[in-house]
């Protein structure tokens, strides 16, 4: 039976949210996350068991807080409009500060102190959904009864017991796209091991800059968001996500092989014509259209993906 994903409950770099469902689904009844961060790939499968392991006290605090305290009575006394995070929540706890200061920039590594003067100041004054505000506190809110039975744990990756689980391990990148965060610079080759000593399923997450592990094209995703303009959202650029998984591929929703030259994102369904050998005197006006169809199916992809990518952009 399938179920209805969680959206983020906070905007982190890196997270996996909006291209968890080009990775295998789960296949294990514990999905453990040793680099949680927003932990997009559980919020995907969150009605699995959930275990979260991070050594930023910043996730650690919201990731608690959101699991063993938060409810709704708490959510709605946090102001709606924070502009100054230390002052405007001076008798909130770390946690709630951690958490709206998250919602004060989209895609960042560290929480932010103040709102800023540019385009997110702009947009959260209009009470826009990307930022806090009481549509992000109506979402935390209808979704907390989802995630009371997960559990996070402020500890190193390498401290998670090996289980027969399914490993969803998303650690700082290798190379420049690594750096933004708060904890870099692994021993990638321990980290390695580490990954391949794992039970159960296994699925790493990395760039293609990386090269501690096989890794394999998974998709191409749009970067983090850029500056407003004339009320279009730019983006930086792309990314080619990369994959190791440990066990054999599974097909996707629409029974394709994964990474195979017609997956298109989610969302998004791109049908190719099913065409059998012709016969060899078959009329001309049955084999061109054929041929054209054909010959455009390329073209057809790409455009689909940046249509996908635009609406995106104003889902989430």
């Amino acid at each position: 039976m399938s179920i209805t994903p969680l959206k983020p409950f906070f905007s982190y770099f890196g997270s996996k949210y909006r291209i968890a469902p080009h990775y295998d689904a789960p296949r294990c009844s514990e999905i453990v996350e040793p680099f949680a961060g927003g932990a997009g790939y559980s919020c995907r499968y969150h009605d699995h068991q959930i275990s979260l392991y991070d050594t930023n006290p910043a996730i650690y605090e919201i990731w608690n807080f959101l699991i063993h305290e938060a409810d709704e009575g708490y959510i709605r006394s946090i102001p709606d409009t924070v502009n100054e995070v230390d002052k405007d929540l001076d008798n909130f706890p770390l946690a709630v500060k951690y958490l709206v200061g998250f919602w004060l920039a989209k895609g960042s590594a560290t929480p932010r102190k103040t709102i800023g003067e540019g385009w997110n100041k702009k947009w959260t004054a209009m009470g826009y959904k990307w930022f806090w505000g009481s549509y992000v506190k109506e979402r935390i809110i209808k979704q907390l009864p989802y995630i009371k039975h997960w559990t996070i744990s402020n500890a190193d990756y390498s401290t998670a017991e090996n289980r027969d689980a399914t490993w969803f391990i998303d650690p700082p990148y290798e190379g420049s796209c690594g750096q933004s965060y708060k904890e870099k610079n692994l021993d990638y080759a321990k980290l390695s091991e580490w990954c391949r000593s794992r039970k159960g399923q296994v699925i790493v997450c990395e760039n293609d800059e990386a090269r501690w592990m096989d890794f394999i094209p998974l998709v191409n995703a749009a970067t983090i968001t850029g500056q407003m303009k004339d009320g279009k959202r730019s983006r930086k650029g792309h990314s080619l996500e990369c994959v190791w998984t440990n066990l054999p591929k599974t097909e996707d929703t629409m029974g394709r092989p994964k990474g195979s030259k017609n997956r298109v994102k989610e969302g998004v369904e791109l049908i190719t014509p099913e065409v059998s050998t012709p016969a060899p005197d078959a009329p001309i006006d049955i084999l061109l259209p054929i041929k054209l169809r054909l010959e455009e199916v390329e073209k057809d992809r790409k455009l689909l993906y940046k249509i996908h990518s635009l609406l995106q952009e104003y889902l989430f």
